[in-house]
Order: structure tokens, then sequence, then C-alpha cells
């Protein structure tokens, strides 16, 4: 279950403090780097920023996409899209850096 293995890998991020940039960082580090491995040999990429996915086949058995939070000190919550897929696309439109988003 892919929004479990998400779960998990969150809260040993969220536990360790910091401030909200390394949460954010570490986070999405820590899904891409455990969902690439729990699910090798897929491609993983985690999205804040605006972007376009478009992953070839059909969505649930060729590829998956899974909303997910951060939790931060200063306003709540961040919001991430993670897709898990064989072969497509992926564009960012928005910020680059390690805190909006990682593959």
């Amino acid at each position: 279950d892919v929004a479990g293995s998400v779960a998990e890998l969150l809260d040993a991020v969220i536990g360790a403090g910091g401030s909200d940039d390394t949460k954010r960082a570490n986070g999405v580090r820590n899904v891409v780097d455990g969902m690439a491995k729990k699910y090798a040999p897929v491609n993983v990429v985690a999205c804040h920023t605006d972007h376009v996915a478009s992953f070839d086949g059909v969505q649930g058995t060729d590829w998956v996409h899974q909303h997910f939070e951060i939790d931060i000190s200063v306003g709540g919550t961040i919001g991430y899209e993670l897709y898990l897929g064989n072969t497509g696309t992926f564009k960012r439109n928005g910020d680059g850096g390690d805190i909006n988003w990682g593959w």
C-alpha cells in the first residue's frame, strides 16, 4: 500500500525535527528514496510546485499517483504529489530545489 509506506517514511523525518525547510527536504528525499527502494525498478518523483505528469498506461495499474502532506511549524502542512511509474514524462513548471521536488 503506497499511502501506508509514505506515512511510515514521513514519521521518522517529522520526529527528527529541524527547520521547516529541513523537514521538507528530508521528507521529500525519504519518500522518494524509500519508495524507489521498495518498488524498484519503477521511477519515483514527488513534487510540490506546478507540474505536468504524463505516465504511460493506466493509472492504478501501470502507474500510481498519491498525495501526501509534510507537517511544518508555520502554516500547518505542505502538500506534495507522488508518482510511481515505469515510463512517461514529468515536467516541473515551478521552483526547483529539494524542498519542492525530488526524483
